[in-house]
């Protein structure tokens, strides 16, 4: 079953340019990397009234993702977003997706 990561996080005012360019980084970083099958930047949609962001990848296992956390690239972006958010406000989210039943 596919491994599904949710991150989201409150940019710091005036900064969300950088946020949503940081998350693209890593979502191009995660192309290509074995386990990888598909990845969002999520945007806050405008009737939600907060200024969150985020990222959805999806993976073929958990330690698909592990093992692209544990990289220098990855490790080096992602402080490089802690500089830039509201650290109190960072959630991640992981589910397996359960296919529906015929």
């Amino acid at each position: 079953m596919p491994f599904i990561r949710v991150s989201v996080m409150t940019p710091h005012p005036g900064k969300e340019r950088e946020v949503s360019d940081l998350i693209d980084s890593l979502l191009a970083l995660y192309k290509g990397h074995p386990g990888f099958i598909k990845a969002y930047r999520l945007e806050a949609h405008p009737a939600g009234g907060k200024t969150r962001m985020g990222r959805l990848s999806m993976w073929n296992s958990e330690a698909d993702i592990r093992a692209m956390a544990g990289t220098e690239r990855d490790m080096a972006l992602q402080s490089q977003l802690k500089l830039f958010t509201d650290e109190t406000t960072h959630e991640e989210y992981a589910f397996e997706a359960v296919p529906l039943a015929d």
